[in-house]
């Protein structure tokens, strides 16, 4: 769909032909058009009392080819870009831009300690352990993260795998036992590949782990357990919003927790060491 008409006047041009269920989301996003542009699906749905379903519907009926696309044509309407651009002009003539960056930074990780909590940690950590294998999935740039997460649990000796491609780690959740865990990481927990990976990981009888930026969304629907990274309204930054320090954060806690419930030995970490030691100066 082509941008000349906006997701404002779609709405608007289109209300009539919209069911009544839609036209609850429709009042909804004429009404907080600027906040629905930094919503998740589920929290248009559950703000306007209607099921993620009917908000995809009501997105496809004006034309669109999914909710996606939908608020990416909403935030242009809203001026979201223009104001992602001015933000960043008036951030590079701050004194000390670098400063400003890494103290925002360090607010983020305060706010973080307050959100994620120990005992939710050790669960997942305790899940992770008592599985057979652990299968990671990931799509597009967090794809990047799932290979980290893999490297980080295996050197804690816990079997693992992290496919790269959609096809790869549904088929790996497809060949794997009850015994075996996925964990899912998705920031707006609302990519269909990775709803669908952890869809067919509880009809197996797997337990599901997911690190997400949402509490209200498909993915922690689904989730036995939720680790959710994030920490109170998005920025209305897009450019911060692509951002994954949270979910490294968050990563790096729950290996910390994953390697510390090991029994302790060393000899092994000393002998993977020794045989990495050829690759180093």
């Amino acid at each position: 769909m082509g941008n000349s008409t906006s997701a404002i006047e779609h709405i608007r041009e289109n209300y009539e032909q919209l069911s009544s269920a839609e036209k609850k989301i429709a009042d909804y996003i004429l009404e907080n058009p600027q906040l629905v542009s930094e919503m998740n699906v589920s929290g248009l749905a559950s703000a306007s009392g209607v099921s993620d379903a009917t908000v995809v519907r009501m997105c496809r009926h004006l034309g669109y080819s999914g909710y996606h696309q939908f608020t990416v044509n909403l935030a242009q309407a809203t001026g979201r870009y223009t104001r992602d651009r001015q933000e960043h002009e008036a951030l590079l003539k701050e004194k000390d831009p670098a400063q400003k960056i890494f103290h925002g930074f360090g607010e983020t990780m305060k706010q973080l300690a307050e959100r994620i909590r120990t005992e939710d940690l050790k669960a997942c950590a305790e899940i992770i352990r008592s599985s057979t294998f652990v299968h990671l999935a990931a799509a597009g740039n967090a794809s990047a993260l799932s290979q980290y997460l893999h490297y980080r649990i295996e050197r804690c000796g816990i079997r693992c795998t992290a496919e790269l491609t959609a096809e790869g780690f549904m088929n790996q959740v497809y060949l794997a036992t009850p015994t075996d865990i996925i964990l899912a990481i998705s920031h707006s927990g609302s990519s269909r590949v990775i709803v669908d990976a952890a869809k067919l990981a509880k009809e197996k009888g797997m337990k599901v782990i997911a690190i997400t930026g949402y509490r209200q969304s498909p993915l922690s629907g689904l989730a036995d357990m939720t680790l959710c990274c994030g920490t109170g309204p998005e920025s209305s930054s897009t450019y911060q919003n692509l951002s994954y320090l949270r979910e490294m954060a968050v990563i790096d806690a729950l290996t910390e927790f994953v390697m510390n419930s090991r029994t302790p030995d060393g000899e092994e970490d000393v002998r993977l060491e020794e045989l990495l030691g050829d690759t180093k100066f």
